[in-house]
């Protein structure tokens, strides 16, 4: 219980476990945050519970001490070190450009990533200052250049990745990039 107490001072890392992460919008996070131009997609508070990421009951949230908006800021801030541990699958198209980078585990954290400060500079490289991105289940991120359009031609894959998921997570496409906050741009239709 001292671990939650001191989460609320000011410069205070979160707790162990606890990260804000995109949930469906029908599980109902009691905690969560509105991504701007999502329809079924919220940021939900979350901790790891039974190597599972688990929405926050409100009681368990206020025990922490910290506002939604801090907690949300703090999340952004730390960095869980995975983003560094997972190797991106990349695929690339007859001219041998990168057109997707997917990322796989089966860490409970992997949703999480896209609001780690450096997940953007992470793909930069690849694809420029701006990204999208499809997080159809808790095991898998696709990661598209903004410009070419490619997301569209996996469309049937993370459609099944989400119908086929026992942790689905979205169907929506977000950008995000450096300096772009995450915001839902369209979605993979059934």
């Amino acid at each position: 219980m001292l671990g939650l107490a001191i989460a609320g001072r000011a410069g205070e890392a979160l707790p162990a476990g606890w990260v804000l992460a995109p949930f469906p919008k029908f599980e109902r996070p009691e905690v969560s945050l509105r991504i701007p131009g999502a329809h079924r997609t919220v940021l939900a508070a979350a901790r790891i519970q039974g190597g599972l990421l688990v929405p926050a009951q409100r009681a368990e949230f206020e025990a922490l001490g910290v506002g939604l908006e801090q907690f949300a800021g703090k999340a952004r801030a730390q960095s869980s070190g995975l983003l560094e541990k997972i190797t991106p699958e990349l695929r690339r198209d007859r001219r041998k450009v990168v057109e997707v980078a997917i990322l796989r585990s089966n860490d409970p954290r992997l949703p999480a990533l896209v609001l780690e400060a450096g997940f953007a500079a992470r793909f930069e490289a690849w694809f420029g200052g701006k990204m999208l991105v499809a997080i159809p289940n808790a095991g898998v991120i696709y990661v598209f250049p903004s410009l070419a359009g490619s997301h569209s031609a996996y469309g049937g894959e993370v459609l099944s990745a989400y119908k086929n998921a026992t942790h689905p997570v979205s169907l929506e496409v977000f950008e995000i990039g450096k300096g772009v906050p995450l915001r839902a741009v369209g979605a993979f239709e059934e």
